[in-house]
């Protein structure tokens, strides 16, 4: 027991859960003098306001960087060591969440609070404060032509560039929807392959080269001559440009499949 003389200030740290109701908080303060002067004392102060910053992953798109945000029963879709994803159901929107450390997987469902902001990459994020596992729930990836990964500016999230060129690189504003952070399947060409980097180009015919690069748990055959690739369609800066890249989480031969989506 802490005693004194005189005034005292007294810090209180609350963490407020991600499920807490909102309204008005109140906070009870109970003093006791041992000496039995003043005896017994306890009251009643209006400590603060709980407001829900609950908003849906399409409504993050408008929400500028520091904004703090919670999501609900959200769909993980990838799950890297410092960063996953989360998808909602219409598989319209997606967003990367850092946290390292986060015990999540892909085809889990979580509650997740945190702020918006956009990491070095370029691509917009929620560093998250509090990510909590609700359950299950798998969503299927998006099919998409090679030409349309990535897409021009939407929101805060901005657009990005793709290689346009049939010989040399040569990069150029994408126009279309934006599907940064969304689970997506696309296939093509290998025009170039290096396992070494875990890296490769691939074109669907559209003379549109998307560069491609996977972990260590993704495995890829480099005789390949088509691929079918799934993964989060994603971004890089390059020399203050905002490319597009696609980061693979399975790979398949694409040659002579008949792909379902």
């Amino acid at each position: 027991m802490t005693s004194w003389t005189g005034g005292k200030q007294i810090e209180w740290l609350w963490t407020v859960p991600i499920d807490a109701p909102t309204g008005q908080y109140t906070a009870q303060l109970n003093v006791r003098d041992t000496k039995y002067v003043f005896g017994y004392k306890k009251a009643n102060y209006s400590a603060f306001k709980v407001t829900s910053d609950l908003t849906t992953l399409a409504g993050t798109n408008g929400m500028p960087d520091g904004s703090y945000v919670t999501l609900k029963n959200a769909a993980v879709t990838a799950a890297f060591t410092d960063c996953f994803y989360i998808e909602d159901d219409a598989r319209i929107c997606g967003i990367r969440v850092e946290k390292a450390g986060a015990d999540v997987s892909a085809g889990m469902r979580v509650d997740v609070a945190g702020a918006l902001g956009t990491n070095a990459s370029g691509e917009r994020c929620i560093s998250a404060s509090i990510v909590n596992p609700k359950g299950s729930g798998q969503i299927k990836p998006l099919g998409i032509t090679v030409k349309a990964v990535g897409g021009g500016a939407s929101g805060y999230q901005g657009g990005v560039l793709a290689d346009e060129g049939a010989v040399e690189k040569t990069w150029a504003p994408m126009s279309g929807m934006n599907n940064i952070g969304i689970l997506i399947r696309t296939w093509g060409k290998v025009k170039s392959i290096d396992t070494a980097t875990r890296t490769m180009v691939i074109d669907d015919g559209s003379e549109s080269n998307l560069d491609c690069k996977w972990g260590d748990n993704v495995s890829v055959d480099p005789n390949w001559t088509y691929v079918s690739l799934t993964g989060i369609s994603s971004c890089e800066k390059v020399g203050g440009e905002l490319h597009r890249v696609l980061i693979v989480t399975a790979a398949g031969n694409g040659e002579g499949r008949i792909l379902n989506f």
